[in-house]
């Protein structure tokens, strides 16, 4: 029984108990701290050198084969699905790093839950068809999402999936959310249409956080609400923070675009 870091091609995994078994040619992962893939650069201008990913998976218990029993020494050219890791049981990917919205994402209550996978070839596996399958519990925001992860273009697990054509519940209300959503190491993110009350905020880029939605929006209000006058307001560019639980969407102005307000008489 050892611990410390096993590394089995691309794949560096920090184990707290792990086992070797000679016979069998394989290291059973009894506990684990974190696994990371070094993987090969995306894109022409990222380099040569292998990145580590941003996301860990945490928690994992499996086994890593090596090669065939039969072929310790190497010296036969074996299934090129060796070395591979298998899992026994669910792992995790969390979300909760400071440099992720400060850390806005409690790992109780926002997480990626990998289903049981076998990762093949792990010294030469595809970096651009990788998925794992699972699901993302994101804090009440949407309903348990069934989406495999990959790896995202700024080297982190995510996904980018679009809602049905019937919309997700959103924060557990009657809202319906009917647009893409985004899931990376900027956070949960997606693009789309609030409408709340009399008020049309229009964005291309919304953050799902685990209380509000923010972002920047094109931002109006009609004036008029059950026949009683309020404040007609527009933006080109406002910032919006949509918070449900308070069935509150609050519109502030953003660097030159000011609020115009009762048909820009004021701003």
């Amino acid at each position: 029984v050892f611990s410390g870091l096993l590394q089995a091609g691309k794949c560096e995994i920090f184990s707290k108990q792990a086992k070797f078994e000679y016979d069998n040619f394989l290291v059973n992962l009894y506990t684990t701290q974190e696994t990371k893939l070094r993987v090969k650069p995306l894109r022409k201008e990222d380099g040569t050198t292998p990145i580590e990913m941003l996301s860990a998976i945490k928690g994992i218990r499996g086994t890593v084969h090596i090669d065939l029993p039969a072929n310790k020494s190497g010296k036969v050219a074996s299934n090129g699905r060796f070395p591979y890791l298998s899992t026994v049981a669910p792992s995790y990917v969390y979300y909760n790093d400071k440099q992720i919205l400060k850390g806005a994402y409690d790992s109780t209550r926002f997480y990626y839950e990998l289903a049981v996978f076998e990762l093949d070839s792990l010294d030469n596996f595809s970096e651009q068809s990788l998925q794992l399958n699972g699901q993302l519990v994101s804090a009440g925001i949407f309903p348990r999402l069934n989406e495999p992860i990959r790896i995202m273009n700024d080297y982190s697990f995510g996904f980018i999936t679009a809602a049905p054509t019937e919309g997700l519940a959103f924060y557990e209300t009657s809202s319906r959310y009917k647009n893409q959503i985004y899931l990376s190491n900027n956070g949960l993110q997606g693009a789309g249409t609030i409408n709340f009350m009399t008020a049309t905020a229009i964005s291309n880029k919304l953050t799902f956080l685990p209380d509000s939605t923010i972002g920047l929006a094109k931002f109006s209000n009609i004036g008029i609400e059950n026949g009683q006058q309020v404040p007609s307001v527009s933006s080109e560019t406002a910032l919006i923070c949509f918070v449900p639980a308070k069935q509150i969407l609050k519109a502030t102005s953003f660097k030159e675009f000011n609020l115009e307000m009762f048909d820009n008489q004021c701003q």
